[in-house]
């Protein structure tokens, strides 16, 4: 896959060179920064070994520091960099003017580009120039004293495919996310030509990925996907940036996350460090990451002493350990929920043990459990509704519908999703990508729409033996249309690539062999 935009190439018209193209008055390719390009590392290019070619009409080898891994399209980089050559012919004192633009996905804190004035970083001349501090992006310029920087000018989401951008015409530094304009500083920018000692080395290097002292607020290493590095000798305007991002964007695409691509109402992940306090192995908080409810941890559930795919589980022991949201709130939406999670049970004791359960405040009552439907460490399984048999959710199922199609294995971890879909008349369980149950078109009276939620306990407070993976809900129809099941099916991707378990998925389902 190669993203280049014809980067060393210029556009004519009948034979006669153009500055720029425009459709519709939009400047649609902007020739005035594709033939200032000095330098381009794509990741893309990269087969082997310790360099990185350069994909301009330069010779700019990089060099790679550390050993990244690289999966055919990006390096992950850990304690890992890549340091330019000396770049001062075309960034001279004389004319300091330039551009820098990388796309990368960081998943932590950290500088994305280091200025230097020697090829090993962070010896005599050197200071951070694009940097993420506190989750925001800040970029700025060494003034002689100190790093002048523009401080935060922006949100960069973790996780996620970002432009970033930092261009200086030689009076003016200014910083760009995903090709939109954020702020910017003024600044004598004081670069290797320019003084006496560490300010006189006279070589310009730029290293992608290094830590430094000399920082705007973090200073640590980037951590995270890199994709493409790119330097210009002049300061990109403001619409060559937002087309350079919408050239480039579309080979950038970011992967399905519940944090982006659907509304949780309910969202409890136990890979994730920064959502959970413990002392040693016991579990002492859990925050819920749709910031719906606040959660109560029973009994001593443990953590940081199991893992899935090197991804911390919660453990939980069926004798008083559970999750519990201290309050009732919106969990459906006319009617309309579903959610899905990762889970291991390691024993049953009572065919009400659960997987989760929801319990209304409401009246009349309407919720559910995903429960076991046996009591004898199998799991058979069962979608168990609450509501008077004048008032049923469904009238075809009643009180319980079983999983005929599709069962749960004992200490096997397994993707389990339902749906209550009033606005398609349907209501279903899978187990793994497969129906454990033919779906029903019968979804008589709404689930109540405020709901306690109860993870690894049922709703007369039985609890579970077994671990906790993922679990996240959605007050809303679990596809487009109908009873269409897109947004569900790709959550299902999404948890089997993040915790190994495509293997379990059918041979035919959408994404079993890369996540949507």
């Amino acid at each position: 896959m190669d993203r280049r935009i014809n980067t060393a190439q210029n556009i004519y018209l009948n034979n006669v060179e153009v500055d720029n193209v425009y459709y519709n008055n939009e400047l649609i390719w902007p020739t005035g920064s594709v033939s200032n390009l000095i330098l381009e590392y794509d990741s893309t290019n990269y087969t082997s070994g310790t360099t990185i070619t350069d994909s301009s009409t330069n010779t700019y080898t990089g060099t790679i520091s550390g050993s990244p891994s690289h999966d055919g399209d990006y390096f992950t980089f850990s304690n890992d960099y890549i340091t330019t050559p000396d770049i001062s012919s075309d960034i001279p004192g004389s004319d300091k003017s330039h551009t820098v633009v990388v796309w990368v996905y960081p998943t932590a804190n950290g500088i994305i580009t280091n200025y230097n004035g020697s090829s090993t970083p962070n010896t005599a001349y050197y200071h951070s120039g694009i940097e993420i501090v506190g989750g925001n992006l800040e970029v700025g310029l060494w003034n002689g004293a100190g790093i002048t920087s523009t401080g935060n000018i922006g949100a960069v989401s973790f996780n996620q495919w970002h432009q970033l951008v930092l261009s200086y015409n030689g009076s003016v530094v200014k910083g760009y996310i995903d090709g939109e304009y954020g702020g910017q500083a003024s600044v004598s920018w004081d670069s290797p030509h320019d003084g006496a000692g560490a300010e006189g080395t006279g070589g310009l290097f730029i290293s992608f990925g290094n830590g430094s002292i000399t920082n705007q607020g973090d200073g640590t290493d980037f951590d995270g996907k890199f994709g493409l590095m790119q330097i210009y000798d002049k300061a990109l305007t403001d619409s060559e940036i937002e087309s350079n991002y919408s050239s480039s964007v579309d080979s950038f695409s970011n992967p399905w996350s519940p944090s982006t691509d659907i509304t949780t109402v309910a969202w409890i992940d136990a890979s994730d460090s920064s959502n959970y306090t413990r002392s040693g192995t016991s579990l002492l908080s859990v925050t819920d990451k749709a910031g719906t409810y606040t959660m109560s941890v029973g009994g001593n559930p443990l953590t940081n002493n199991s893992t899935q795919n090197g991804l911390n589980v919660f453990d939980f022991d069926g004798s008083g350990d559970y999750l519990q949201s201290t309050t009732y709130s919106t969990q459906v939406s006319s009617g309309n929920h579903w959610a899905i999670g990762v889970f291991r049970f390691e024993g049953t004791d009572s065919t009400q043990d659960s997987l989760w359960s929801y319990e209304t405040n409401g009246s009349p009552k309407r919720d559910y459990a995903i429960s076991s439907g046996n009591g004898s460490n199998s799991w058979p399984g069962e979608l168990d509704l609450d509501g008077l048999s004048s008032n049923r959710i469904s009238t075809t199922i009643g009180n319980l519908e079983l999983w005929d199609d599709k069962s749960l294995t004992q200490n096997q971890y397994h993707i389990v999703a339902c749906w209550f879909n009033k606005s398609g008349n349907q209501i279903g369980v899978r187990v793994d990508g497969t129906n454990a149950f033919t779906p029903v078109n019968d979804y008589d009276n709404s689930l109540q729409t405020n709901q306690e939620l109860r993870l690894m306990r049922n709703r007369s407070s039985q609890e579970l033996d077994g671990k906790l993976g993922e679990f996240f809900a959605v007050a809303d129809i679990p596809g487009t249309s109908g009873t269409d099941l897109t947004h569900l099916i790709k959550a299902e991707g999404y948890l089997a690539h993040k915790w190994g378990l495509t293997s379990s998925l059918p041979s035919g389902h959408t994404y079993k062999n890369s996540a949507p």
